[in-house]
């Protein structure tokens, strides 16, 4: 009996058709990313950032009002609401648009619990800045090491 075996490498980029069409019936019966809690990850355009002592949040929110915005802290939970507005110039037809008008709400969860009550918020030329202080249990600790065995109950030295 001979023991032939074939091995196949799949090449790159390229997937079995029953594979690609059980992705297209997956992702066509989900809701998009966008529309999630992706955890860590905002839908806006945004970056986050963090510090020995702060997170860092930065978000794209073009034609947002000030006045407009909602922001809310709660253990680790960052939650924008708001609305934004970029008028169509008068007489004008759409060929693509990526801004969006209209309301907003996003919650996205931070890797640590924050201390809202010290967090602050600046908003320049259409960027949001959030920095949410780490709440103290949360930070970081460095445990030192001692060199004495600790003693153990009912042991004689």
């Amino acid at each position: 009996m001979a023991n032939n075996i074939t091995r196949y490498n799949q090449p790159a980029g390229l997937m079995p058709l029953s594979e690609a069409l059980d992705r297209l019936f997956r992702d066509a019966f989900t809701w998009p990313q966008a529309f999630s809690n992706a955890f860590t990850r905002s839908s806006f355009g945004s970056n986050l950032y963090e510090t020995d002592d702060n997170y860092i949040m930065q978000v794209l929110l073009p034609g947002a009002k000030v006045d407009d915005l909602e922001i809310t802290a709660r253990d680790n939970v960052l939650t924008l609401r708001g609305k934004t507005e970029v008028a169509m110039p008068e007489g004008a037809r759409s060929i693509w648009v990526g801004l969006g008008s209209g309301e907003f709400s996003e919650a996205v969860t931070l890797p640590g619990e924050v201390d809202a009550e010290k967090a602050s918020a600046h908003y320049h030329d259409g960027v949001l800045t959030l920095t949410l202080p780490k709440s103290e249990r949360s930070k970081v600790r460095t445990i030192k090491v001692g060199t004495q065995p600790a003693a153990i109950e009912g042991e004689k030295k």
